[in-house]
């Protein structure tokens, strides 16, 4: 199973359609899709939920926007992202 991770680093309305629409349609095909938001992009993690199950986010960037604890989402550093970037076969940057 190929694991596909989007990085989302934008609060882009357009680049999150494309996000849910393409994350789901690759989860319909049987890939394993995972987040990262960060910057931005931490704004639509209440959304994003909806329709991805792994959801990792910048814990400071989070902080930075008053953002706390979201249950069943990783509040996670950049440390983090490097290892998801390592584990991942496609890596999809939404900038």
């Amino acid at each position: 199973m190929k694991t596909v991770l989007f990085i989302i680093h934008t609060d882009d309305q357009e680049k999150i359609e494309f996000a849910k629409k393409f994350s789901q349609a690759l989860l319909k095909k049987g890939a394993d899709v995972e987040l990262f938001l960060m910057s931005k992009g931490v704004k639509f993690a209440y959304e994003l939920k909806a329709f991805v199950d792994k959801i990792s986010l910048c814990s400071r960037n989070a902080q930075e926007l008053g953002i706390n604890e979201i249950q069943g989402i990783d509040f996670a550093s950049q440390y983090r992202l490097s290892e998801m970037v390592q584990d991942s076969d496609l890596i999809i940057p939404l900038i």
